[in-house]
């Protein structure tokens, strides 16, 4: 049974601040989908204290400079807008070389703005109050994207936007925070959303946290994401920090754990020691950097058997709270477990090859079908204009009635 259960109603108390601490619990609208993420694994973290059957985990403190922060920015900044404009409405007809110029401005616009000064003076404030005044001189902090429509479980959007690790002076952070947004129109971005049919100019919101320069760090997914076996996680792991993992610049070590969470049964399955060639570490003065591993360390895995249990106890109890498989992002500094993301995984519904290839090898399932895709996602990829969908509404609909009319 559970000792917790997470009620997963959105917070809308903090809706007009342009800064808040991740401990208040927010909404999508306003902390973005990695800041919504935060923000309720640090209640989890809080609330569950010392209560469960596994280690204690933590969530790095910071803040969210929220949604409010980024439209009080276009407000005062309507150069930029009516470039956002200008992409938003030239992208559809547009070659790629141009839609990468026109990126591109929009990027550089951006890159040479400031901050509002109310939003400066909030982030400060609010750091100060969680940190203190002295340690900002020499605490390091990871500046993180939150769109907010990333992280859903439609579309989570890994990868597609900028975060800035290791970084020193809130100067920098205010840079930073502006880059977050920026990245938010980098070609790459701006196709993945054309892909799913998405706004380019979604609100976003930006993740203030400390960094934790871990020792060993990784992702662990709650199924298998390859067949969705939910009776076994898989954990990928490397020295040093996450991002060698999640950016694919190594071989990580793959742990399976066989999970049975009603019984309380954990075994690691099976252990595969990638090549871990290289590591990434936070950097002395500012930022990180990479380094190769000694082969004698690289030969061995990263992480014990005990700790991976431990991290699939925290996984499966993040699952029953959220509901959905995850797919979470965690990393270890001195025995400390920290996480430092949960996403839905949104791949375990798509066609396999298999099915791809044999859709339509068979008859109808009924005499009379209601519904079939047949070739209409070849024929029309993507999403459809209002022109389309009244167009094909018109082509199809009246014969079909007609049709199942008759044979009724």
């Amino acid at each position: 049974k559970l000792k917790f259960k997470v009620d997963l109603i959105e917070n809308d108390s903090e809706s007009e601040k342009l800064v808040i601490n991740i401990e208040n619990w927010s909404s999508r609208t306003i902390a973005g989908g990695k800041g919504l993420s935060l923000s309720q694994l640090s209640f989890i973290s809080r609330e569950t204290w010392n209560t469960l059957d596994f280690p204690n985990f933590f969530v790095p403190q910071g803040v969210i400079v929220t949604t409010n922060a980024y439209s009080l920015y276009l407000k005062q900044n309507p150069s930029v807008e009516k470039a956002i404009d200008i992409l938003q409405n030239n992208v559809w007809k547009s070659t790629s070389e141009d839609i990468k110029n026109k990126c591109e401005s929009v990027i550089n616009l951006i890159k040479n703005t400031q901050l509002p000064t109310e939003v400066k003076n909030e982030i400060l404030n609010q750091l100060i109050l969680i940190f203190g005044e002295e340690a900002m001189n020499s605490l390091k902090f990871a500046v993180r994207s939150s769109s907010c429509s990333e992280d859903s479980e439609e579309m989570s959007a890994a990868g597609q936007m900028s975060s800035f690790l290791g970084i020193k002076r809130i100067e920098n952070i205010y840079t930073s925070v502006l880059d977050c947004w920026a990245s938010q129109f980098s070609y790459v971005a701006v196709q993945y959303k054309h892909g799913y049919g998405q706004l380019f100019n979604t609100q976003m919101a930006v993740v203030i946290q400390e960094m934790i320069d871990c020792d060993v760090a990784g992702v662990l997914f709650t199924c298998n994401p390859v067949n969705g076996d939910g009776r076994r996680t898989m954990i990928t792991a490397n020295y040093g920090l996450c991002e060698s993992v999640v950016s694919a610049k190594t071989d990580p070590d793959t742990l399976i754990v066989l999970a049975d969470d009603e019984n309380k049964s954990y075994e690691v399955e099976s252990v595969e020691v990638g090549s871990k060639k290289l590591i990434m570490k936070v950097a002395e003065e500012e930022g990180t950097f990479e380094s190769i591993i000694d082969s004698s360390e690289a030969r061995k895995c990263c992480l014990d058997a005990k700790v991976a249990i431990a991290l699939t106890k925290i996984g499966l109890f993040l699952r029953r709270c959220f509901g959905t498989e995850r797919d979470i992002e965690w990393g270890i500094k001195d025995d400390k477990i920290y996480l430092l993301q949960s996403r839905p995984i949104t791949n375990l519904d798509a066609f396999s090859e298999w099915e791809i290839m044999h859709e339509l090898d068979s008859g109808n399932a009924t005499e009379v079908p209601c519904l079939t895709r047949t070739n209409v996602g070849e024929v029309l990829p993507g999403s459809m204009s209002h022109l389309g969908l009244t167009f094909f509404n018109s082509l199809f609909g009246p014969p079909s009635y007609v049709r199942y009319s008759r044979q009724r």
